[in-house]
């Protein structure tokens, strides 16, 4: 689709996305993810403590695992990741899209300044995901599904004592939307801002300030239920 359309549309090319799947059946929770968003699960430790324990594998140059393996693929480059990014331009070591980095004939189609220098031996970004098949036992309190923009302002462990302190105040209540609104108080102080302020910053430059966000949050047990909340730059 992409090389169908690049002519009129040659931005496309550096389109792409992360994709987190999850699936509940019975006692069974499947995980599968390309890229930096996480599956979260606040579970209770043998010492009744709540811990988070990250279901997913983080696809970033910064995970020690995913750069040794790009770089065992790409022998014959030298000059694979540049300043943290793979060719200075993406930290995400899998994902759908972003052709400029798998293909030679994606990657001129973009404009002179924008084009990648020495792409050697594309592609440089996989689409295999990682899979996992996690038991859930009564232990088990919720699962945080969320893009990463979640965790560029919370831990993991920030984000189960937020999710978990509103379950327990507010049981009817929305913990994904709560999550959010916690983000957006967050990301205005870190800028400065009122609350205020930085909602009423125009879309399309709310970037500067947060990423596009969207959490999901599953709760386990007999009171099991999902809420999902979003936000939009």
């Amino acid at each position: 689709m992409v090389e169908q359309e690049m002519e009129e549309r040659p931005d496309l090319v550096s389109v792409g996305s992360c994709v987190l799947v999850t699936l509940l059946v019975g006692k069974d929770l499947y995980i599968m993810n390309l890229g930096d968003s996480r599956a979260v699960l606040a579970t209770y430790n043998g010492n009744k403590k709540l811990q988070a324990v990250q279901l997913t594998e983080d696809h970033t140059v910064d995970n020690e695992i995913e750069e040794a393996r790009l770089l065992s693929e790409h022998l014959d480059d030298p000059k694979i990741v540049i300043g943290g990014k793979i060719k200075g331009k993406l930290k995400v070591t899998r994902a759908l899209g972003v052709g400029y980095l798998k293909k030679e004939k994606l990657n001129d189609a973009l404009m002179g300044i924008l084009r990648v220098r020495n792409l050697l031996s594309p592609p440089y970004v996989s689409v295999e995901p990682s899979m996992r098949v996690h038991k859930i036992t009564e232990s088990d309190h919720f699962v945080i599904v969320a893009s990463d923009g979640l965790f560029d302002f919370f831990s993991n462990e920030e984000a189960i004592e937020l999710v978990h302190g509103f379950i327990a105040s507010n049981p009817c209540g929305d913990p994904a939307k709560f999550l959010l609104e916690r983000l957006v108080a967050k990301a205005a102080a870190r800028v400065g801002f009122t609350l205020e302020e930085l909602l009423n910053v125009p879309a399309g430059r709310k970037r500067r300030y947060h990423d596009d966000v969207t959490v999901m949050v599953i709760t386990l047990g007999t009171d099991q239920r999902t809420s999902k909340a979003s936000t939009f730059v």
